[in-house]
């Protein structure tokens, strides 16, 4: 009989790149929450050979990744989280230089030390930070793909 298990969350994990020639990759901490979405665009290809059926060939993929979680920030040097102050100064560049490499990693089964990598290019838009009186500090992003994305099992 199989059995269906299920991979926790927060065995993901988050990955930004200093972007230099041999890139050192950083950790975003701080993350409670993250989803991803492959959106396409297709093109209508329906004829009247196609029976009133309709067709459609997809034409561009992306992937956007979502990050929510708490502001971290040290609380004997006030030093925030480095994947989340790297990810808050790519979201305030524009132009060419607002292209940042990011991956994304998944464990997968049956064996938890096998993992998915996403590797991809994207651009950043932060996403509102604050709470209510009895709340922490929120804090989230969203990753855009720009270009293609890499899928890798390693």
């Amino acid at each position: 009989m199989a059995s269906i298990n299920q991979i926790e969350a927060k065995r993901c994990f988050v990955e930004i790149s200093d972007g230099a020639a041999t890139p050192t990759w950083t950790q975003v901490g701080g993350l409670n929450n993250l989803g991803t979405s492959f959106p396409a665009s297709d093109t209508d290809v329906t004829t009247f050979d196609t029976a009133g059926w309709t067709a459609k060939v997809v034409m561009e993929r992306g992937l956007q990744l979502k990050l929510g979680g708490f502001l971290k920030v040290d609380s004997v040097t006030g030093v925030q989280d480095s994947g989340q102050s790297q990810i808050e100064a790519a979201g305030f560049v524009t132009g060419a230089g607002s292209v940042k490499d990011f991956r994304l990693t998944i464990p997968r089964l049956p064996d938890l030390s096998k993992l998915r990598r996403y590797s991809f290019s994207a651009t950043v838009s932060l996403d509102d930070q604050g709470g209510g009186n009895n709340d922490l500090v929120s804090w989230g992003a969203t990753l855009q793909s720009y270009g293609t994305v890499a899928r890798a099992d390693i």
